[in-house]
């Protein structure tokens, strides 16, 4: 039993996601690294505090109404994901957005939800970076149709002129 609490302790804190268990109250109860990394503060800093001074206010109904809803799933179906749609408050009051998985589970009478969230303003920012790259190459690609040039050698300076007529002369 102890190498499993073991190997189960190394997963929680060597994942790259947030990961929370709070009791039915949103008492956090146990957090990883990560958890601890994204709120900006110590593991300890969030260990007994509630959930709710971490959640936006909308975002604190939107988390009770799911986890009251995973309460009637079956056993084994009670964890769901859910995209873009909790803001996040950090140590210092910053917000962030955030998706997130619930996992409800039971242990000794008492139960608990597993909350795994994932900042995702770097996502969002990512894409607005691809976004723009796409419209970059398609910009460029149109500027280079329209220079003179042959096959893959474009130029319009008279030097490159010269050699594109060489290369016509030549071509035949």
């Amino acid at each position: 039993i102890r190498l499993r609490e073991e190997q189960l302790s190394t997963l929680l804190e060597t994942a790259m996601d947030a990961i929370l268990v709070v009791d039915s109250t949103l008492k956090v109860e146990r957090v990883n690294y990560a958890a601890a990394r994204l709120f900006g503060c110590t593991a300890e800093d969030l260990t007994g505090e509630s959930l709710n001074d971490f959640l936006a206010n909308e975002s604190i109904a939107h988390v009770e109404r799911l986890a009251r809803g995973l309460e009637s799933r079956p056993e084994g179906k009670q964890q769901l994901w859910v995209p873009h749609s909790f803001v996040v408050r950090r140590w210092d009051h910053s917000i962030f957005p955030a998706e997130a998985t619930l996992s409800r589970f039971e242990n000794r009478g008492q139960v608990f939800i597993t909350l795994i969230l994932r900042n995702t303003d770097e996502r969002v920012e990512a894409e607005k970076q691809i976004q723009l790259l796409t419209q970059d190459v398609e910009y460029l690609r149109e500027a280079v149709r329209e220079l003179p040039g042959h096959d893959d050698l474009l130029g319009r300076c008279d030097c490159m002129q010269a050699v594109f007529d060489a290369i016509r002369q030549v071509a035949k």
